[in-house]
């Protein structure tokens, strides 16, 4: 026995008088499970799914294209071109890099930013830093939601809807249908009411004597 709890002596109770878990308590205890609300899933796609910063992939195509354009100036030094002629070919090289820029962001795939990303020998992308890596990940998803057929206007959890939309409409047919039994066995009991009054009323008015 301890604090007041457990059997005064053990003789007789096989046991050692200390106190015992119950094994047959069934609690009436439930855990909940904390489910994530729509917002919380919302959140957590918008951290996993981080959209790409836009001046910043503006900033690095220009970057590259400063790039291309210094080394052609670097190059035209070595040939020999004076100072003026290689400022008038640079900036209409760099005049016609921009141009082809701007080109390529009016023929740009909708929702899918464009950029310049070096490959490897066999052709696959490798994206340097987080803007450009998220940047890959929208164009794989706009692909592949395009393989599937998935349109623009698609949200999550429109199938589920349908699903459930599909089930009411199958409980409603199987209703309808049990109506329409209902009401054709009603009017074949009816009908054979009818016969059955028919029949006796015959019967009856054979039974009677003529006035003759």
């Amino acid at each position: 026995m301890y604090n007041g709890i457990g059997l005064p002596t053990p003789r007789g109770s096989g046991t050692n008088g200390y106190v015992q878990k119950n094994l047959a308590f069934i609690s009436n205890f439930k855990e909940q499970n904390p489910y994530k609300t729509e917002e919380d899933i919302k959140r957590a796609d918008a951290l996993l799914f981080k959209e790409p910063n836009k001046e910043i992939l503006e900033h690095e195509r220009k970057r590259k294209i400063e790039v291309k354009c210094f080394e052609m100036e670097q190059e035209m030094e070595e040939q020999g071109y004076t100072q003026s002629e290689i400022e008038f070919r640079v900036n209409g090289f760099r005049k016609k890099l921009l141009d082809e820029l701007k080109a390529s962001e009016i023929k740009k795939t909708p929702n899918v930013e464009p950029f310049e990303i070096s490959q490897s020998e066999h052709g696959k992308l490798l994206p340097k830093g987080t803007h450009e890596n998220a940047a890959v990940n929208i164009l794989k998803n706009t692909i592949f939601k395009e393989a599937l057929g998935i349109g623009e206007q698609f949200q999550d959890g429109n199938s589920v809807e349908l699903a459930v939309q599909r089930k009411k409409d199958d409980a409603e047919t199987k209703r309808l249908v049990e109506a329409q039994k209902e009401m054709k066995l009603f009017t074949n009991v009816k009908q054979s009411f009818q016969y059955w009054d028919l029949s006796f009323a015959l019967q009856y008015t054979k039974k009677q004597p003529s006035d003759s």
